[in-house]
């Protein structure tokens, strides 16, 4: 019986290592599967975001991912979960979600350089120049207070647009608004 008992050991064991060697498949939904939705508890959903957020990101399903961390900036006020929303939009060329991404990360997080430059460059590639010159004012303000130069950090940013005419525009009635400095 001992004997026995070892070989269903060495069996089992060599069909666990078996299983370890291959390579994870797609999970399949069957139509019955109720759709997956986030649990009712606020902490709970909000970590049910972030985790299917990262984890559609991981498999590519950016427009999935997109949705799952703007819910999740929503749900918390998490500046973080916006900015990644942002930058996954902005990443699959989707201006209007990152225009709808980015207003909110520069809700949530005001003193953030890197929200009011990427606000201003989605702002002037949909059009809004005005909103767009309204960020570049405010990234100019922060970098002023840090005592960077701030027209240099706006003169990059504007220099990322692929219009030159729309470039032009922005830096001169940004510098037209600060004459004195």
């Amino acid at each position: 019986m001992p004997r026995a008992a070892a070989a269903l050991c060495c069996l089992a064991l060599a069909g666990c290592g078996a299983i370890g060697n291959r390579a994870p498949g797609p999970i399949a939904e069957s139509p019955s599967d109720p759709p997956i939705t986030a649990p009712s508890d606020p902490n709970a959903a909000m970590v049910f975001d972030v985790l299917a957020g990262e984890i559609a990101a991981q498999r590519g399903e950016l427009e999935t991912a997109y949705r799952y961390y703007l819910s999740a900036a929503r749900r918390t006020g998490d500046a973080g979960a916006a900015e990644r929303a942002a930058r996954i939009a902005i990443y699959i060329k989707r201006e209007d979600w990152a225009e709808q991404a980015v207003q909110y990360w520069t809700e949530l997080a005001p003193g953030d350089v890197a929200a009011r430059q990427a606000a201003a460059v989605i702002y002037a590639r949909v059009g809004r120049v005005d909103q767009a010159l309204e960020q570049l004012e405010e990234l100019l303000r922060l970098e002023n207070e840090k005592g960077d130069e701030g027209f240099l950090r706006g003169a990059a940013v504007l220099g990322t647009l692929n219009e030159v005419t729309l470039r032009l525009e922005l830096m001169q009635r940004l510098v037209a608004g600060h004459t004195a400095d």
